[in-house]
């Protein structure tokens, strides 16, 4: 019971050196793609960002600041029980159906 808390969840502070990071970045990236695709003031890397994104995924562009945040929310659960890849799997074949819809 040493990864897990009172209530048996496992949280943040049982995630050990660099994989503490991991969400903070996951995070980080996120709000830094959103500021891309809704403002100009993020200059030529932002506008590339965010010109290949959406060049490449269309709506589904949209999604991936989201499902960042959301993988950074339940990183320490999914590492505690291995399955941080396949959640990640999901999440990109997620995006590729939302950007095959035709709006």
């Amino acid at each position: 019971m040493n990864d897990e808390n009172k209530n048996g969840k496992v949280g943040f502070s049982s995630l050990k050196g660099w994989r503490k990071a991991i969400p903070v970045v996951l995070v980080a990236v996120a709000a830094f793609i959103t500021v891309c695709f809704f403002t100009s003031g993020t200059g030529l890397v932002g506008d590339g960002v965010s010109g290949v994104l959406l060049g490449l995924f269309s709506y589904g562009a949209y999604a991936i600041p989201v499902l960042l945040v959301l993988h950074a929310l339940y990183y320490a659960g999914d590492h505690a029980e291995g399955i941080t890849v396949s959640r990640t799997v999901f999440s990109a074949i997620t995006v590729l159906i939302v950007s095959g819809i035709d709006y």
